[in-house]
């Protein structure tokens, strides 16, 4: 009779385990990429919701650089164009216009992000498939929203994608601080790393 009851203990004791490893590697699956990579970054991973979706938010940092990852996870295929135009709204929240009240002339003020600060679409190949990327300025919320030379914080580089293999979405930002020079070629690499395997 012990031995009837010990089993299902076990069986269940070794599941258990099972599925805190496999937690425990996909949490630090990006961290294990990037110190294969030589990067020296610190990361800090949060679970988060989204539209009923299982999502982390991570946040890797490197000195003053920045990279910021957010995944979607377990996304129908019917439903990836609406996610990734979803994780794409910063790019295009930047190149409309804005309505305001000011407060001090008591009327309505259109702004509008100047054309050297709008992200520009830029194309790169990584795995025999064409990506679409965008290099982009931001402040120091990292917001694209930037209206004027002093308020760009950051250069960085943004993304959005889909990995069938995992049938996750992706929203990657890699920034750098405007006092550093932006390495476009470094930030690829990175992407490239990062991107579905």
């Amino acid at each position: 009779m012990s031995k009837i009851v010990f089993i299902p203990i076990v069986v269940v004791a070794l599941g258990v385990v099972a599925l805190l490893v496999f937690n425990f590697t996909q949490k630090t699956d990006l961290l294990g990429k990037l110190n294969s990579l030589g990067y020296g970054y610190t990361v800090e991973i949060k679970e988060i919701a989204h539209k009923g979706y299982t999502s982390r938010s991570i946040l890797a940092q490197d000195g003053a650089r920045r990279m910021r990852v957010q995944t979607i996870n377990n996304v129908e295929q019917d439903k990836v164009g609406e996610i990734l135009a979803e994780l794409t709204a910063p790019v295009l929240d930047a190149e409309k216009d804005i309505t305001v009240f000011d407060p001090y002339t008591g009327q309505e003020t259109t702004l509008s992000v100047p054309e050297e600060f709008k992200p520009l679409k830029k194309e790169t190949t990584i795995r025999g498939q064409t990506v679409p990327y965008y290099l982009a300025h931001a402040n120091i919320i990292f917001s694209m929203m930037v209206y004027s030379e002093v308020e760009v914080m950051y250069r960085g580089l943004f993304a959005t994608y889909f990995c069938d293999n995992d049938k996750t979405a992706y929203k990657l930002e890699i920034y750098y601080p405007i006092f550093e020079e932006f390495d476009e070629e470094k930030a690829l690499h990175l992407f490239s790393s990062l991107y579905c395997r």
